[in-house]
């Protein structure tokens, strides 16, 4: 039996824009707050977010090119509740000081992403508008004295029994110490599953942990084939690999060319991010790739203060980092994985089934569909971190604290297995966990068919027999073998979930079904459950109306 490390009102499992927005606006009435955290907070990459702030746009507008990027695969219910919280962001980060783009009026000046019909992606100058918001929230947790933050702390398990959350444990990353936090109520906020694969642009602790862990809770997950591919990522130099060179380039002028010079992009005006990837895919694939495995992307035609002033965030990390100077310069370029838009079954409230237990963020699916529109996936965190934060507010106090000895039983299956991994000589979990991003790479990638998920499944079965002899003899070691536990369960559901789905829809294309079928797919989402016998199995169920 394990011992009680924490006991809080509200546990938040994640410290980025959707776990900060959570964890105040549970405090805000006057709940307990331990806020679990590696420390790495939201992506400092987010350019911007989405909000109707161009004449002629509005919610509705919005709502719309939701639904038509979603290609029927959006919960209506969510995607409106986005659509209408995108609405209140200009407002509640102004008040946090946030500063954005204006004209000498003071009107917002939007940029153009990808997918939408009115420019709508609000930024702060220089586009650092993800690192002003995480400092705005920042700076307010830890001015709140009712939330306490809990740094260099891995949760990797819910602790869950007959329909309730008590709370969740994990590790210290810096100690090793075992953390078990009982709790009234938890919030998991920690994010996609990028980093399941090999080349990506997600940081290294992003890899799964949200679903896997909703999963062995109890909770179904929904429309994890679903990871989008961010188009044009640096391939080279080694340094920069996986750094966003933004797609809002191309809207500008920028182009994209293969080894022959081609222009291989008709229109960048309507062209969505999934479509853009494939094409880069395809050119890399048939022969006419760069010399390390992309395509050409040239923005040197653009004024200088588009690319060095008003995208900074990216273009000054490339030139420090790499060297490469894209005002100057030609980059190589391809697809990389950047944003899962599937997750776990939540309400519109952002509850879930188990009672006390919330879902917020990228770890929720169902609000974009088949295709995220660029500037969405911040300010999904945004728009559902706040909800979740509202409901929590209101639930908490109807659950009463859990006893002590629950709490530890369900944690000590946890420590049972990093005490037996600690007692044994077997493969290293850091080698372990790379094996799985590469399977991931090469056989549950942009481009799939039924061989490559047959194997990636046969693949997944041998692992999971492997991971049973790994050795953890350091903290690293410790964390690295947790994380592979949690990576090999969101595995699989990313390669069943592709597996069922016998179409191509949106960031999902099955090679061997290269068309999108609607007479037997339209509406249709692929939900994975934990069955009566403990093993994972899929089910094709219909879209809910709204």
């Amino acid at each position: 039996m394990a011992n009680i490390t924490h006991e809080t009102d509200v546990l938040v499992i994640g410290s980025g824009f959707a776990g900060n927005r959570a964890a105040l606006g549970a405090a805000g009435a006057g709940a307990r707050v331990l806020q679990a955290t590696l420390g790495a907070g939201g992506s400092p990459n987010i350019m911007g977010f989405s909000a109707p702030v161009t004449e002629g746009d509005s919610v509705e507008i919005i709502f719309s090119d939701l639904m038509k990027s979603g290609l029927g695969m959006n919960s209506p219910v969510l995607s409106r509740s986005y659509a209408e919280g995108t609405a209140e962001l200009v407002a509640d980060f102004e008040a946090l000081g946030v500063p954005f783009r204006k004209d000498a009026h003071g009107k917002i000046q939007p940029l153009h992403s990808l997918g939408t019909t009115y420019p709508r992606l609000v930024i702060q100058y220089q586009c650092l508008t993800g690192n002003y918001i995480q400092k705005a929230l920042n700076d307010r947790i830890h001015h709140t004295d009712n939330i306490t933050l809990r740094t260099n702390a891995m949760i990797t398990d819910l602790l869950a029994e007959e329909g309730r959350v008590l709370g969740a444990c994990g590790i210290d990353v810096a100690s090793g110490e075992f953390l078990v936090i009982k709790s009234r109520v938890v919030v998991v906020a920690a994010g996609g599953s990028g980093r399941i694969h090999s080349f990506t642009t997600y940081p290294n602790d992003v890899a799964g942990d949200s679903m896997a862990m909703a999963y062995r809770a109890g909770l179904r997950v929904t429309d994890m084939e679903l990871l989008q591919f961010e188009p044009c990522c640096f391939v080279a130099p080694t340094a920069i690999k996986g750094f966003v060179n933004p797609t809002t380039f191309l809207k500008m002028g920028a182009r994209l060319s293969n080894n022959r010079g081609e222009f291989f992009v008709d229109d960048y005006s309507t062209i969505q991010k999934d479509e853009l990837s494939r094409k880069i895919y395809a050119e890399v694939m048939e022969g006419r790739g760069s010399p390390n495995g992309g395509v050409y992307y040239d923005v040197r035609m653009l004024p200088e203060e588009a690319v060095k002033i008003t995208h900074y965030v990216h273009y000054e990390p490339a030139l420090r980092a790499g060297g490469v100077d894209i005002c100057k310069e030609i980059s190589e370029v391809a697809p990389a994985g950047h944003s899962f838009q599937g997750g776990v079954v939540v309400n519109p409230d952002c509850s879930t089934e188990i009672a006390g237990l919330f879902i917020a963020g990228e770890a929720m699916g169902g609000v974009h569909g088949a295709n995220r529109m660029g500037g969405d996936a911040g300010g999904a965190a945004l728009v559902f971190g706040k909800i979740a934060g509202q409901s929590v507010a209101k639930a908490y106090r109807r659950f009463d604290a859990p006893a002590d000895a629950r709490v530890a039983s369900l944690a000590g299956e946890i420590k049972e297995i990093i005490g037996n991994a600690s007692r044994r000589e077997g493969e290293n979990p850091a080698v372990f966990r790379a094996r799985i991003q590469q399977m991931m790479q090469e056989k549950v990638g942009l481009i799939k068919t039924e061989d490559t998920l047959t194997s990636a499944l046969n693949e997944l079965n041998s692992l999971e027999t492997a991971f049973t002899h790994l050795s953890a003899g350091s903290v690293a070691a410790l964390r690295d073998l947790l994380s592979s536990r949690n990576m090999l369960s969101t595995a699989r559901m990313m390669a069943m979930g592709a597996l069922e789905r016998r179409e191509s829809r949106g960031v999902h294309y099955r090679g061997d079904y290269p068309q999108r079928d609607d007479v037997n797919w339209s509406g249709r989402n692929v939900v994975i459950s934990r069955g009566g016998d403990g093993k994972m199995r899929s089910s094709v169920v219909m879209r809910e109306k709204e």
